[in-house]
């Protein structure tokens, strides 16, 4: 399936704390490593380099040398590496799929994995302790992800077996629980009503929830418009964001779909865009805030990260980790994870082959 590979490299989530002081990384190398995003950004402001060709269409992404990498072996000649060594590495019994940071300022603020058995872990990330694991699901967990204000300390989580479930960092069980006759493979809370959870499944749908109401398990909304597994929902932010919010998917048909009109009966796909491909992996996606608030993000089976004004459909900068577009066997490589540092145009992208580097979104 899309996340399973022989590449014991790849890293399947990367996820930055509230603050953006830290961001954790992790995959299939059942390790979850926290790095103090600081020490990489100082190393990035020193070596800096311009690409000669970014006026060209479209804009390339610029590179801070700063990069962290799994291996040595990762390393690509002649690029400058930047070696960054993590604060802690927690070792971990399974692969994971997915990581999500509480919202709440303080550095002991959870942070929660989704694996590949089923199993949802809470952990401390000041200390790597372990807080909690739970088994409630019965197949592989695909995504988690905490609600922000007004709801920080809860959590949602869903996988192979059609389920999400809520859950409360003080509880030692679900809350809720909502059945669909679809693989999940995507869950986000509304970042201004914590109440609204956008799902997204293998069916094809996007479904938004309302956890209020008397019937949850019912859908508010239905978004039909893709042809293939939906891998990622993300919620927009900013001014321009209309009433009742504007949702991003992803999918392995090769599209993102941003979708308006959410506080009706039916959203509309107001647009979509193209120019990444993706037809087998979940490549990532992240929308940006504060100053990259108009941004999308994603990964592509190019070996390159694709950015989106949410106005154009085409893309407005890529950023090439290898500079080819091989896909053969024995090369295969493909971006896995991407995530803005929050409210800055700082975006951290890794690849299968499980480097991480930090790029600058230029004017």
């Amino acid at each position: 399936n899309s996340r399973d590979s022989s590449n014991a490299r790849i890293v399947a989530s990367l996820e930055f704390d509230a603050a953006g002081d830290h961001v954790a990384a992790a995959g299939v190398a059942r390790c979850i490593r926290i790095y103090r995003f600081h020490d990489s950004a100082k190393a990035a402001k020193l070596a800096s380099i311009r690409d000669a060709d970014k006026e060209r269409e479209p804009k390339r992404l610029r590179r801070s040398n700063a990069e962290a990498s799994d291996s040595a072996a990762a390393a690509s000649a002649g690029a400058a590496e930047y070696s960054a060594q993590p604060k802690l590495c927690i070792d971990v019994k399974n692969k994971l799929s997915c990581l999500s940071w509480c919202r709440m300022a303080s550095q002991s603020a959870p942070l929660a994995s989704a694996d590949y058995e089923g199993v949802v872990s809470l952990y401390d990330p000041s200390t790597g302790v372990l807080l909690r694991d739970t088994c409630e699901h019965v197949r592989r967990l695909w995504s988690v992800a905490f609600a922000g204000e007004g709801r920080l300390e809860s959590f949602a989580t869903g996988g192979d077996d059609g389920r999400v479930k809520l859950w409360s960092v003080r509880k030692p069980c679900s809350t809720m629980t909502l059945e669909l006759r679809a693989n999940v493979c995507a869950v986000e809370f509304q970042p201004n009503d914590p109440n609204v959870l956008a799902v997204g499944s293998a069916d094809h749908r996007v479904r938004l929830f309302d956890l209020r109401a008397a019937h949850a398990n019912r859908p508010l909304v239905e978004l039909w418009g893709h042809t293939r597994a939906v891998s990622y929902v993300r919620w927009l932010t900013g001014e321009d964001t209309p009433r009742g919010g504007a949702l991003v998917s992803a999918s392995i048909d090769g599209a993102l779909k941003l979708w308006e009109g959410l506080d009706g009966a039916a959203g509309r796909c107001v647009r979509s865009f193209a120019g990444h491909v993706n037809e087998r992996n979940f490549v990532g996606l992240a929308a940006g805030a504060g100053d990259a608030s108009s941004f999308l993000a994603c990964g592509s089976e190019t070996n390159a990260v694709f950015t989106y004004h949410r106005s154009l459909s085409k893309p407005v900068a890529t950023h090439s980790f290898s500079g080819s577009s091989d896909t053969s066997h024995s090369g295969y490589r493909f971006v896995s994870a991407v995530a803005w540092r929050p409210k800055t145009t700082t975006l951290l992208a890794a690849n299968s082959r499980g480097r991480i580097r930090i790029l600058e979104l230029g004017e």
